[in-house]
């Protein structure tokens, strides 16, 4: 048997390879045989229950003779309590073929154990922690478990004060965790600085149980001045005109700000006050304080009042101006008394003699009047009063005509970006160049919508190609109807009659079935009322078809103008009803068949 050292080492609690050795083992028999291996401590019992070894394999398989075997042997644990001490080893080979066994000896030193716990201060950077009298603190500490094994800490303050408790946690293997101690001020502690100690008090095998190899970590609490002063200002915001000081005195131009403080500190102190504007360069705003004073006892009140105002007039226009008064209290005689806060921020805002908003509302009327002007001067539209318009059931096509002798083109626009109009412009179909009097009326072809008529102030009917943009042959015009204002027209459903009614009572029926050829267009038939016509309808009845008129003292005409032998006119009568209030004219009621016998000729 064979052994790779003659010493090992162990340190409790930590395992390394300093307490592991090999062990060889040689088959010097006549035959096939197995080996074990056990090792033994003076002191210790053989048949101990106590594991403080490992053995790999714990046996081996049969090996032929002059075969080697070797085996790991880990100590994991010192045999016998005992600590920086060196004791031997008895280690023993034997095989259960063989009554033969060998052993051999190794040195095992038992080194003394490592501490389980290491503390740091989480500011240990810093040399000392400052407190005031009366305060709450709370000192992190940072854990480390050092050991391979959960660990229980309780960790105690020791210092020239009254400490709390102790604390304790279950810190995990190798993860350092912070463990806050708390510590409160007593209230007539005296200034300077103190030495603590914070220790691990729990009982985690140290060696004897002696405080002083116990972790632990050390630091300085420096107790401050205590007690403050502190300033409270109930109206920081101040704006100029001030309405509150808009007296008899008309002080509009003038604030005023008032600082109470309120001592929380042990001793008198006088106090003074230091005022400045952030700003740099301000030379409109004058301020002045009224003066120093002194708080002679605990939680007296004293106030300080801060005036301002602006030494030159308030600006016309512009935008509402900010300025900052920083005012910073101090005491005369100690510089360790604290004042919460530190500084009072003052805040002046100055708005000029026109309101901004209004200034602004200005301005935004300024670009729209601009547009409002720029779109009535630029916008295509008529110079003078639009008489009449048609509007085409494809496209969405409207035409126009007007007085001024034009007649316009639009585009119903209902795009997302349409304008408020709700129309868009073409173009100028006909100029007052190509149209000697006013539009008086505009209709479209039924059966081709590119196609319009237009009855014009002195009689003509022009037929207008909506596609080309020019005239189609010459104006429908009798000689006789010259300077005969057209005051309404209507075409029938297969487009190849159109009916025009004119200022003096005539109504005449255009045949324009040829309204491509060069061929001049005639009128079929005719008929004169004795009223002046302002307006027609058409129905098309296969059984009667009529021509219906209205105009001039409420007078209602129909024409059956497609009857060549009786082409009669027609009057439906109205009565007066008599009313005290007012005369109202009121159409016959009831249900009748129109034929020729409910008409009056005239």
């Amino acid at each position: 048997m064979k052994l790779s050292k003659d010493q090992i080492t162990i340190i409790p609690n930590h395992l390394s390879e300093d307490n592991e050795f090999n062990v060889t083992v040689i088959n010097d028999s006549d035959k096939f045989a197995s080996f074990q291996l056990e090792l033994n401590a003076p002191g210790l019992e053989d048949k101990s229950d106590f594991k403080w070894y490992k053995i790999e394999p714990k046996i081996c398989t049969k090996k032929p003779p002059g075969s080697e075997t070797e085996f790991r042997v880990a100590i994991t644990k010192p045999p016998i309590p005992a600590y920086n001490k060196t004791i031997d080893l008895d280690v023993k080979a034997f095989s259960v073929e063989d009554d033969k066994f060998e052993s051999e000896k190794i040195k095992l030193k038992i080194e003394n154990p490592l501490p389980k716990i290491e503390l740091k201060l989480l500011y240990e950077k810093f040399d000392k922690i400052d407190a005031k009298p009366g305060q709450k603190i709370d000192i992190p500490v940072i854990i480390t478990n050092l050991s391979s094994n959960l660990t229980n800490v309780q960790l105690q303050l020791f210092a020239n004060l009254p400490t709390s408790e102790a604390n304790s946690e279950v810190i995990l293997p190798t993860r350092p965790k912070v463990l806050n101690i708390p510590l409160e001020i007593p209230n007539d502690a005296k200034l300077g600085e103190y030495e603590f100690i914070i220790r691990d008090v729990s009982d985690n095998n140290y060696s004897q149980s002696n405080k002083k190899d116990r972790p632990y970590v050390k630091g300085i609490l420096n107790i401050l001045p205590h007690g403050i002063i502190e300033l409270k200002c109930d109206n920081p915001v101040q704006e100029i005109p001030c309405v509150e000081n808009n007296t008899e005195n008309n002080q509009i131009d003038t604030v005023i700000y008032k600082l109470e403080f309120i001592n929380k500190f042990h001793l008198e102190e006088a106090v003074d006050i230091d005022v400045h504007i952030r700003e740099k360069n301000v030379k409109t705003i004058d301020y002045n304080t009224s003066g120093s004073f002194t708080l002679s006892s605990q939680q007296q009140k004293e106030e300080l009042i801060i005036n301002a105002r602006l030494t030159e007039k308030r600006p016309l226009f512009g935008w509402k101006r900010q300025f900052t008064i920083v005012a910073k209290p101090y005491c005369k005689s100690n510089n360790q008394v604290k004042f919460q806060p530190k500084t009072q921020r003052l805040v002046l805002n100055v708005s000029p003699t026109i309101p901004f908003w209004l200034q602004l509302l200005g301005l935004i009327s300024i670009p729209l009047l601009i547009i409002s002007l720029f779109n009535y001067f630029t916008f295509p539209r008529h110079d003078a009063p639009v008489t009449s318009i048609g509007i085409s059931d494809l496209g969405g096509t409207v035409i126009s005509g007007s007085s001024d002798r034009t007649i316009r083109r639009w585009q119903v626009d209902d795009s997302w970006f349409g304008n408020n109009r709700g129309l868009k412009f073409e173009d100028i179909l006909a100029k007052d160049s190509d149209i000697p009097k006013a539009v008086r009326v505009i209709r479209f072809l039924p059966k081709n919508h590119s196609v319009v008529a237009v009855g014009l102030e002195n009689g003509e009917i022009h037929l207008w190609d909506l596609s080309s943009g020019k005239a189609i042959k010459k104006p429908l015009l009798e000689g006789k109807d010259k300077g005969n204002r057209v005051f309404d027209l209507g075409f029938t459903k297969n487009s190849q009659t159109l009916i025009a009614v004119y200022g003096d009572g005539n109504i005449k029926n255009w045949n324009i079935s040829n309204i491509e050829s060069k061929t001049k267009e005639v009128i079929d038939s005719s008929k004169k009322a004795e009223f002046t016509i302002s307006t027609l309808g058409i129905s098309e009845n296969d059984q009667l078809p009529l021509v219906v008129v209205g105009g001039r003292f409420n007078k209602l005409g129909f024409w059956d103008w497609n009857n060549e032998k009786e082409s009669e006119m027609y009057h439906l009568p109205y009565y007066e009803k008599k009313s005290k209030k007012s005369n109202l004219i009121q159409p016959i009621n009831g249900q009748h068949r129109a034929n020729a016998s409910n008409f009056t000729k005239f």
